[in-house]
């Protein structure tokens, strides 16, 4: 886990969580969204990731869909929604595989309220879309 650097959001700043394996998608994200005034903690994989959110208590997740294993995304989002503590928090799929995935497996991510984004993405469109899923 990392903690934003440089620009410090307010206390109160809504928290991001970015859950993916990508060290540049860490890197952007830690960057790109204090600037935006959000707070940013990163975890690098799916192992132990819902238990992270679960303590970090995020008002937004960004998650990769493919990192260890093909499916351990949305097994991170199965778990998250289960869970009654984690069971509301906002959930953006962002992923290089999404024109990959099987329309079985978009459907399980949209059942799962999980948004959808493919990489690389235009930044505008990505904080548009968190604007969006942070004020439902």
């Amino acid at each position: 886990m990392q903690a934003a650097t440089g620009i410090r959001p307010a206390p109160d700043a809504p928290l991001v969580v970015v859950v993916d394996d990508d060290d540049m998608t860490q890197h952007l994200m830690r960057d790109l969204l204090p600037l935006e005034g959000y707070r940013v903690v990163t975890w690098g994989s799916g192992a132990g990731a819902a238990d992270f959110i679960a303590r970090e208590r995020p008002a937004l997740v960004i998650l990769d869909v493919r990192m260890e294993h093909p499916r351990a995304g949305i097994e991170v989002l199965h778990t998250l929604r289960r869970n009654p503590d984690t069971a509301h928090i906002a959930v953006l799929v962002a992923s290089a595989c999404m024109p990959y995935l099987e329309p079985s497996e978009r459907d399980e991510i949209a059942a799962l309220r999980g948004e959808m984004l493919s990489k690389p993405f235009w930044l505008p469109d990505l904080l548009e879309k968190i604007e969006v899923m942070l004020s439902a």
